[in-house]
């Protein structure tokens, strides 16, 4: 958990820049169990991390 957290800190600080590592940390670490539980229901539901990356098209009427 601590990669990971490391990773997604440098992108908390380019938007909050006075934020603490172990601030950061205890929010991610309290927050864990639901996290993980979402993701779980995720991968049953059959949503991936691709999932969000498909564009949608929008559907347009058709012109007689």
């Amino acid at each position: 958990m601590n990669d990971i957290c490391k990773r997604l800190f440098t992108a908390v600080q380019s938007l909050a820049s006075k934020t603490e590592y172990e601030e950061f940390y205890k929010i991610v670490e309290k927050r864990e169990k639901s996290y993980e539980e979402r993701i779980l229901r995720d991968i049953q539901s059959g949503i991936t991390l691709e999932t969000p990356m498909v564009k949608k098209h929008k559907k347009t009427p058709e012109v007689s």
